[in-house]
């Protein structure tokens, strides 16, 4: 399974309930990764370098321009989703989702509740990307063990 696939289920895992389309956004130390879903079906993607010198509005402006090529309007994102290992950008995100969406984004954080018992002496330091492939893992495993290294 694909890291986008397993990361893809792991969003809607944590996405559940009467969620239409969702953006999700996954910011890692090197990229971050933007994806809109249609339910569970993944109808857009796009990655980028991390960068955290950038304000709310120059990614809304970046999301906004990437939306129409995928034929979604930014309407059509009910729901947000932010999965961070940098926290400094944690809130620029939040708040790209408040002033161009109209939607509070959920934050994958030690603490959220997946279903999925994490086993580690300390939560807080494991990142956030840790706890959304275990609940993927949780999800294509039907609830079986699954370890995660």
């Amino acid at each position: 399974m694909t890291g986008e696939r397993l990361l893809s289920g792991g969003i809607i895992a944590f996405a559940k309930g009467d969620r239409t389309v969702l953006l999700a956004i996954d910011i890692g130390n090197t990229n971050t990764v933007f994806g809109i879903f249609d339910g569970e079906r993944m109808v857009g993607s796009w990655r980028f370098y991390t960068d955290v010198h950038k304000m709310p509005d120059e990614f809304g402006a970046l999301l906004l321009n990437l939306l129409p090529h995928r034929k979604i309007e930014p309407s059509q994102i009910d729901s947000a989703i932010i999965s961070s290992v940098v926290p400094p950008l944690t809130a620029t995100y939040e708040e790209t989702c408040r002033q161009y969406f109209n939607t509070t984004a959920l934050v994958v954080e030690p603490g959220i509740r997946t279903g999925v018992r994490i086993e580690v002496d300390n939560p807080l330091e494991v990142g956030a990307d840790r706890f959304v492939y275990a609940a993927a893992a949780h999800k294509v495993s039907d609830g079986a063990r699954s370890d995660i290294d």
